[in-house]
């Protein structure tokens, strides 16, 4: 019972490579048919569990704080079965996302050179300020000297944060930035000297005053925005709910895999559906021959069926998810990242039922 099952499954999928052979995917199910030849079921599920792990790595360059990793308690539930990785992966890209977003509440504006200088200028002055107002530093050079080489500095990481578009222009980002770009300048023994200390240091004096600077300069800009807000219709989400380039990721990351429940959990019904027909024929005594004409047209149209129809509500979401990047005037490299890790899983997954299901 067990090799008629196998053999009519190894049919279904030979014709399934033959007769997707002129469609795009030729390539990804010749290459799903060679690893099945090759990898038992648990190596192909592990190549899928890489695969996820590789997405989310790509998906955390867009995150600052990174992405966390999955819990003890998370593993077990995926081992048991209570969960899946995907679902476990859309739940931690929502909490860096949310995350993401208080930051973003403290998102510092540099978009015209005219604001960079200023706050340039106005770091400078409150390094030197915090700098002459500590003990165990002191100025070896003349301070209008520090002064613009430390402005110089500071205006040049805040140049490069406003060329990146792929992360968000927050105090903290910020913060960080600027104190490692100020490092080597205030180091440089022609500049300050340092005594030691275990409780003030200088890389300490320099980020908090930074950080303080910053918030100073947010505050300033939401006063002078109070009234404008008051007046101006409030910028609405639009109807596909755009938001944050974090919000979305996250949003579409978890549509996508939502998605590919959904379209698992069908393609599981077609083949246990197959196989329980294929028993109840053979135990009303149908030959392999009679199971080959009656099953292969119905069973191959419902899963053509299904990936057609999967392809077209991944193509509309990642269509939808380009739009609202755009709107926001975000960096969009992440929809072809998400393009190619759905081929691969695709092609991934295929492989896995060739190999669990008919060698």
């Amino acid at each position: 019972m067990k090799k008629t099952i196998k053999i009519v499954l190894i049919i279904l999928i030979v014709l399934a490579v033959l007769i997707c052979g002129l469609l795009v995917w030729q390539k990804d199910k010749l290459k799903a048919l060679k690893m099945a030849m090759n990898y038992n079921p648990n190596q192909i599920a592990e190549q899928m569990s890489k695969q996820n792990q590789d997405l989310k790595e790509q998906i955390e360059a867009y995150f600052p704080d990174g992405i966390r990793d999955f819990t003890p308690e998370e593993l077990e539930q995926i081992k048991k079965g209570e969960t899946t990785e995907q679902q476990v992966l859309a739940k931690i890209i929502a909490e860096a996302a949310a995350a993401s977003a208080e930051d973003t509440a403290a998102t510092i504006n540099i978009e015209t050179p005219a604001q960079r200088e200023k706050i340039a200028n106005s770091i400078a002055n409150a390094v030197v300020s915090a700098i002459k107002d500590t003990p165990t530093i002191q100025i070896k050079t003349e301070e209008k000297k520090l002064s613009k080489a430390i402005s110089e500095t500071v205006l040049s990481a805040l140049d490069a944060a406003q060329a990146n578009k792929k992360t968000a222009n927050t105090q903290k980002i910020l913060t960080e930035s600027i104190a490692k770009a100020l490092t080597p300048v205030l180091e440089d023994t022609k500049n300050v000297t340092v005594k030691e200390s275990k409780d003030l240091t200088l890389e300490k004096v320099v980020t908090e005053t930074v950080d303080k600077t910053l918030q100073a300069n947010t505050e300033n800009t939401e006063k002078s925005n109070v009234s404008k807000e008051n007046t101006d219709t409030k910028q609405e989400p639009t109807a596909n709910g755009s938001g944050s380039q974090q919000e979305i990721i996250s949003r579409y990351t978890a549509q996508l895999y939502a998605l590919e429940g959904k379209y698992t959990g069908m393609i599981d019904s077609v083949i246990s559906a197959a196989i329980a027909e294929v028993k109840q024929m053979k135990n009303n005594g149908g030959s392999l021959s009679n199971i080959k004409t009656s099953m292969v047209s119905s069973y191959m149209s419902r899963l053509t069926s299904l990936e057609g129809q999967c392809d077209a509500e991944v193509a509309a979401l990642l269509s939808q998810m380009t739009a609202e990047l755009k709107a926001i005037g975000a960096d969009t490299s992440i929809v072809a990242t998400m393009q190619s890790a759905y081929e691969n899983e695709k092609s991934t997954r295929l492989a896995y039922y060739m190999s669990k299901y008919a060698f």
